[in-house]
């Protein structure tokens, strides 16, 4: 029932996660198996942000630089940026003596590199008064004497660490590793995808329930696009639903395959927000009424407490029914006087080295295509060969009319998105696409 009740609210999920939950079930006590982190069963111990300490689950925006004669991993661009930037003797051009350093053996695999697992787990204190017992149980047959795991029954385990692994590679190992590590992303939460090609493998109750369900509620029509995915795949087209903001009574129009936030930016509204990505709750709001739900955001933003409390980021909230929201950050002002997002054609006109890590980046808009401005603005630019867009602010005031030159002081990322690509990869006479909507100040 848990795999159909998944399955209808997020088709894919099977695909996904199913053969994971099967592996759980069937190897959750202890005898004839190890533990199923141990076991092969597709699972890959993430890596480890050494910023924020949080696992590096989102494996495709995972950084990785040297600092320090290491080499570490990060989540994000940011938290990179931090440790590599941040936090260094000098920042611009100063020196910061009482800048804090993240030095030392900051993840705990680290301390336990080449161990065994029981005796790790001993150490830790995650033994019940018997001596042996775990206190974390992966399942809750308790009653029975023989299902509880003991040290025994993970003893023979060495436990490895990433980040020794990593730094024990060659740099030919070290960049195949990665590469693997990032294409194995988790599902990406979104309301347009394919049902699963495996989608036959469910109990007749859970294939139902992908589109079935969706149907009945009336919260998806089903099409078959001849283009794309490939002929033959079912794809979800979503409905439209009106989103009211309250206290300031503005309506708008937004598709369940978009974002609210994004179904803003499209309508002109100029609500406040930042990353974008859900983590940094600059667009924290309170959902007074209706049906909705987020993806998946940073464990940081909203805090636990705001997050029971019913918060959401409208840039990681799907609405499936109308909806009313109660805005927490707003300028009623900025709110009607966003520009609707107009894509622009580009062309690379000058990549030119600031210095060790500081690029300046100058497109040519085409002479037919105009981006209108405001102050504050940002302008998106895609990365070539993705369907995926990274945010630079502009460096100069960008000319009135069609045409005109956009002017961008970047900082380079090892790993980034587009950043990464301004080491030579990007060169004068490349064709981009740029896409500018106003932000609120």
């Amino acid at each position: 029932m848990d795999f159909e009740w998944f399955e209808s609210k997020y088709p894919g999920w099977y695909a996904e996660y199913g053969a994971w939950w099967e592996a759980y079930n069937r190897l959750k006590h202890p005898g004839a198996n190890k533990p199923i982190a141990f076991e092969e069963v597709g699972y890959q111990y993430p890596h480890r942000c050494w910023t924020c300490m949080v696992p590096c689950l989102v494996r495709q925006d995972m950084v990785v630089d040297k600092v320090d004669g290491q080499w570490r991993t990060y989540c994000s661009e940011t938290c990179a940026w931090t440790d590599t930037t941040a936090f260094r003797p000098e920042y611009e051009g100063r020196a910061t003596p009482s800048m804090g350093r993240l030095t030392g053996k900051r993840e705990w695999e680290t301390c336990y590199h080449g161990q065994d697992l029981a005796d790790i787990v001993k150490d830790l204190g995650y033994v019940r008064d018997d001596g042996k017992t775990l206190v974390p149980q992966p399942h809750l047959d308790l009653d029975d004497p023989k299902k509880p795991w003991t040290l025994d029954d993970i003893r023979g385990n060495t436990f490895i660490s990433p980040n020794v692994s990593l730094n024990e590679m060659s740099d030919e190992e070290r960049e195949a590793h990665v590469a693997d590590y990032r294409s194995r992303s988790n599902i990406t939460p979104s309301m347009l995808r394919p049902v699963p090609p495996g989608a036959e493998t469910l109990p007749p109750t859970a294939r139902e329930g992908t589109a079935g369900a969706r149907r009945r509620r009336g919260h998806h029509q089903v099409r078959r696009d001849p283009a794309e995915p490939p002929p033959g795949r079912l794809v979800f087209v979503g409905d439209k639903h009106r989103i009211r903001f309250e206290p300031v009574g503005i309506e708008i129009e937004a598709d369940e395959d978009e974002t609210v936030l994004d179904a803003t930016f499209r309508q002109g509204v100029s609500l406040m927000h930042g990353c974008k990505e859900g983590q940094c709750s600059s667009c924290k709001s309170f959902p007074l009424d209706g049906d909705q739900q987020m993806e998946r955001y940073s464990t940081f933003a909203p805090a636990d407490y705001e997050s029971e409390e019913g918060y959401v980021l409208l840039c990681r909230t799907h609405a499936y029914g109308d909806l009313s929201v109660e805005l927490i950050n707003y300028d009623e002002e900025m709110l009607l006087s966003g520009i609707p997002p107009r894509q622009a054609r580009a062309t690379v006109a000058a990549v030119q080295s600031l210095s060790h890590d500081i690029t300046r980046l100058v497109l040519d808009v085409h002479p037919a295509d105009e981006l209108p401005y405001r102050t504050g603005q940002y302008v998106d630019i895609e990365v070539p060969g993705t369907d995926q867009w990274r945010s630079f602010s502009m460096a100069g005031l960008p000319a009135e009319g069609p045409g005109g030159k956009l002017e961008f002081i970047i900082k380079r990322y090892p790993g980034g998105r587009l950043s990464g690509m301004l080491n030579g990869a990007l060169r004068p006479g490349d064709p981009l696409t740029v896409k500018a909507r106003t932000a609120p100040a």
